[in-house]
């Protein structure tokens, strides 16, 4: 894509950052040089912005791939840095060489991890709103007087509303794995609590009808919609041994279950799907469920995430549009917290030639797994962990999503804490907006 192409894409993608003095934005004196490859494995530079930007800076500095480099601010293309971030230039990449990688960022070795860690994006939207303001000599609220809100989608994807066999030995195996990392770690008790839970949880009971303790009672401006991705293909034992193992075991034909689904939808919650494994690639799959989940519900299902987040660049997002969602929030890291295309931004993506596919995409930067499988986390790092991010996201005035799955919620997780802290602190927000500091260590 040249570079008229890449700016009039970025300037659309954060038009809620200039509804006003548009033109202004697109005048800035930005360098037109445009990389001729994306180079891999990512590596990251940092860029010493003027200390006017410092707010939105980490340590003075912006990271910008290698590629895209320069010694002076202003000789960087912060265009083609833009759409680097949002579009995953080097993980497309990386995709049409080795193939996806399913939302595992361990499988990109030897990445600078940093392009994760924070909302570089948008960043770099409320830097050139300062630049426009120190050429003009006027304050953002003159120039720019939107009125921005931070918004988070708080998702819950329903994978199971029973303890199945399969739940059993995938949460045991991830608590054993855990108790040996631990190990490692010389935390020897923690190591043997982990491993007792791996065993309790294993033989245990547990209820995971846990649709009351999602809490109805979360209206505010930052919780700005709350859905519950459901599964549309057929549960129970006769099918494939694979589909007994990675997707959900219910199935709609469940009368109970439609009628809570039914007092969600009531209660202010949208209805999305959430499709089978294989279904990442196969409009013809994804379209049936839909079907079946909007048959059962009788409302129309247009947003989506995809189970165990299996994604792929090229493929998933035009099969959702072909199968008629106009909204997905599958784009995130199965792994780790953070921002896979370095945005908290609802945005529409594009093909390689620039052509639009169809939908937005919310990107998905929290999930429950995060904070209790793939990192071992006390309370106090848990909720310093939420705070990281939600702090993030209001700082930039972002839009991202979070998952928290209605399982987790029952006894034998022990994740419930956990999700209270994110309610408080998605409902406080304001009164930690204060408290913020920008200045961190990259």
């Amino acid at each position: 894509m040249n570079q008229d192409k890449i700016q009039e894409y970025c300037v659309n993608s954060f038009s809620r950052y200039w509804k006003n003095n548009r033109e202004l934005i697109s005048g800035l004196p930005i360098s037109s040089v445009v990389p001729e490859d994306v180079e891999l494995p990512v590596k990251l530079v940092s860029v010493k912005l003027p200390v006017w930007a410092k707010k939105y800076t980490i340590s003075g500095c912006f990271l910008v791939p290698s590629e895209a480099a320069a010694n002076k601010w202003e000789d960087v293309n912060w265009w083609y840095v833009m759409y680097w971030y949002l579009h995953c230039l080097a993980e497309r990449k990386f995709e049409s060489i080795y193939g996806p990688i399913h939302s595992y960022s361990y499988r990109l070795k030897g990445w600078d991890n940093r392009m994760w860690k924070h909302a570089w994006v948008n960043r770099i939207a409320m830097f050139l709103r300062l630049w426009v303001c120190k050429n003009e000599g006027k304050v953002p609220e003159i120039l720019f007087p939107e009125k921005l809100e931070a918004e988070i989608l708080l998702t819950h994807d329903l994978d199971a509303v029973s303890k199945t066999l399969v739940i059993r030995l995938k949460q045991c195996t991830f608590n054993v794995y855990n108790a040996i990392k631990l190990l490692g770690d010389r935390r020897l008790r923690d190591a043997v609590c982990k491993l007792k839970s791996a065993f309790q949880f294993l033989l245990g009971t547990g209820g995971y009808w846990n649709f009351d303790k999602l809490g109805y009672d979360t209206d505010n401006s930052i919780i700005k919609k709350r859905i519950i991705n459901v599964y549309g293909g057929g549960g129970g034992a006769f099918r494939s041994l694979k589909k007994i193992v990675v997707d959900p075991g219910y199935g709609l034909h469940n009368e109970k279950l439609v009628g809570e689904l039914n007092t969600l939808c009531n209660n202010g919650f949208v209805i999305g799907l959430h499709q089978s494994y294989d279904a990442w690639d196969d409009s013809s799959k994804m379209m049936k469920e839909k079907i079946t989940l909007e048959g059962y519900l009788g409302v129309r299902v247009l947003t989506c995430r995809q189970h165990w987040l299996k994604f792929s660049f090229l493929k998933t997002w035009v099969s959702q549009a072909k199968s008629g969602f106009v909204e997905d929030t599958t784009l995130g890291f199965n792994d780790r917290v953070g921002f896979r295309n370095g945005a908290a931004l609802r945005f529409s993506p594009i093909d390689m030639t620039g052509k639009f596919i169809g939908l937005e995409s919310v990107p998905m930067i929290l999930m429950d797994s995060h904070l209790y499988d793939y990192n071992n986390l006390n309370s106090l790092e848990i909720d310093a962990e939420i705070d990281a991010l939600i702090s993030e996201v209001e700082l930039i005035k972002g839009q991202a999503s979070i998952i928290w799955h209605p399982h987790t919620l029952g006894s034998d997780y022990g994740w419930s804490d956990g999700f209270q802290a994110l309610l408080e602190r998605l409902g406080c927000i304001r009164k930690y907006t204060e408290e913020i500091e920008v200045d961190h260590d990259l």
